[in-house]
């Protein structure tokens, strides 16, 4: 668009940040005392490799200042190497032969200063240190790496969360901080599901179906201009449409039909009821206790149960699943977080709704809406 005038403008993008204690303007010294106090960590493997399970026991021991729990350690086990020093100007890496697990070795003493220099350089930080707020929003440059390192540094340390918006095109930039899940991911051991993807097909498959019914099914202009106003006045046009669909219709069948005990698998260790798994990972999962309890509380709430007996083996000639939870009157699937993307792929095939329970808190509503028989489709 006006290719004449466009070098004269710099795209933006809007930056909203709070911090998780106290004021923005404190931000660079809580950051500069988390870069002390990890580089100390990692000065006791002088002249040693050592893994990323050692270095976040490492980080968990704390100080009188800075404590971590285990699943910030290993988010900062894994990630600082790359952010602070991705081309390994300090840090080295090597494969262990024999364990086939990465070591490091911190080769010099600049890793300090290479973490503390993205945070002097950044823009960012040195506007927050006049800031007396709560709140940090402004526009900054697009794909600014000092800038976004910077960020990522912050949100590393737990110290500050933000979110920024806006681009030059739609897209989803995700930072994982575990090398370990996205091996799992690429292998096909586990499932990858992002729920703003999924809201963002079943949008266009709405605005598909409402365009191929006012191009190919109004016939008048009286017909076309009533059905612009009811859609601009809020009401539900999906209603007065007959689904339409190029692809080949998905017949559900029963989940009841391949329910077996399956081979190999003792169902007595499995989860028995809801509040059975939410006892289990209290201990083993602590932090996601909160959203396990929250969408039990909504189900009671909507009237609706979960299974009271031992998970069932879902499996046809070729899969073999084990859900944590089976609907077997709904054709619903809860699915641990951990399925392998078979098991998505099959439910798929089946006609079966699926649900993972890493989701099930932003889900909630659509588990809501399948186990009462609502059509998910038309909303």
């Amino acid at each position: 668009i006006m290719p004449e005038i466009s070098g004269y403008f710099i795209p933006q993008a809007f930056l909203s940040l709070e911090p998780k204690n106290g004021m923005v303007d404190k931000l660079y010294d809580i950051a500069k005392a988390h870069i002390d106090f990890i580089v100390g960590k990692l000065t006791s493997f002088s002249g040693r490799y050592f893994t990323i399970e050692e270095f976040s026991k490492k980080l968990c021991a704390g100080s009188n200042m800075i404590k971590y729990n285990k699943l910030q350690a290993d988010s900062i086990a894994s990630s600082f190497f790359s952010v602070v020093d991705p081309f390994e100007k300090c840090v080295q890496s090597r494969t262990n032969t024999k364990s086939l697990i990465i070591e490091y070795n911190v080769t010099n003493g600049n890793i300090r200063n290479m973490a503390e220099a993205i945070l002097e350089k950044s823009q960012i930080i040195r506007d927050m240190l006049s800031c007396k707020e709560k709140k940090y929003e402004r526009y900054i440059p697009l794909d600014s790496r000092t800038e976004s390192d910077a960020l990522k540094l912050l949100s590393l340390f737990d110290i500050a969360s933000y979110s920024v918006e806006g681009g030059n095109e739609p897209q989803i930039s995700i930072w994982v901080n575990s090398p370990d899940r996205i091996k799992q991911i690429v292998t096909g051991r586990i499932q990858y599901n992002n729920r703003y993807v999924k809201r963002a097909a079943e949008k266009h498959k709405r605005s598909v179906r409402i365009l191929r019914h006012f191009f190919e099914n109004l016939k008048t202009d009286d017909e076309r201009w009533g059905f612009i106003e009811r859609f601009f006045l809020g009401e539900d046009v999906l209603s007065e449409i007959k689904k339409v669909s190029t692809d080949k219709p998905i017949v559900t069948k029963p989940i009841k039909d391949y329910i077996t005990a399956g081979s190999g698998i003792n169902l007595n260790e499995m989860y028995k009821d809801w509040n059975e798994f939410i006892v289990a990972e209290s201990s083993d999962n602590p932090d996601s206790v909160g959203k396990y309890l929250y969408a039990y509380k909504q189900l009671a709430k909507a009237n609706v149960r979960l299974a009271d007996k031992a998970v069932p083996v879902v499996c046809n000639d070729k899969t073999e699943i084990v859900p944590l939870f089976v609907f077997e009157d709904e054709n619903v699937v809860i699915l641990s977080e951990y399925s392998q993307k078979t098991a998505w792929d099959f439910c798929e095939e089946m006609g079966w709704k699926a649900f993972g329970i890493d989701d099930i808190e932003d889900e909630i509503d659509e588990l809501i809406k399948a186990l009462n028989g609502k059509d998910l489709s038309e909303d």
